[in-house]
């Protein structure tokens, strides 16, 4: 039961489940942010630090962990992160970080490398009331104005 809940957030046919234990309060039943996974490719090498992997999550949301591939810190293709995601941000398809100058080995402040961005399960977010489990067009809240048909 313990790792049940450790987890948080479970996902069911892209719907979040969010559990707790019995009696704790919830609030009002609304999350304010979930963990999410995150993929980025086209990582530089010199982005396969602890701290260069955690900068770089960090731009999604902090950073929770990596899963066991990442976390050997051994470039791969892409490196995969948990964040905690406040629910309702914009989840970018790309991300610019400094690119590492050649001759002095630092990081620079004019150029830059787009890193991709991918999610392998993207939570159904809400254009209109920012809440978790349906899209805009089955939104309880939103007011939706028709025309008769003749």
């Amino acid at each position: 039961m313990n790792a049940v809940l450790a987890r948080g957030t479970w996902y069911f046919e892209r719907k979040p489940v969010l559990l707790s234990a019995w009696g704790s309060d919830l609030g009002e039943g609304n999350a304010s942010s979930i963990p999410l996974w995150v993929k980025f490719k086209n990582l530089p090498d010199y982005y396969w630090t602890r701290e260069g992997l955690s900068c770089v999550a960090s731009s999604i949301g902090p950073p929770i962990c990596a899963d066991k591939t990442t976390a050997l810190l051994d470039p791969v293709p892409f490196a995969k992160m948990c964040v905690r995601y406040n629910i309702g941000d914009p989840l970018p398809e790309s991300i610019k970080v400094a690119a590492l100058d050649v001759k002095t080995m630092e990081l620079s402040n004019d150029s830059f490398v787009d890193i991709e961005v991918s999610y392998p399960q993207r939570p159904m977010v809400c254009g209109g009331c920012k809440m978790l489990g349906h899209l805009i067009g089955a939104c309880p809240s939103v007011k939706r104005f028709g025309s008769k048909r003749k």
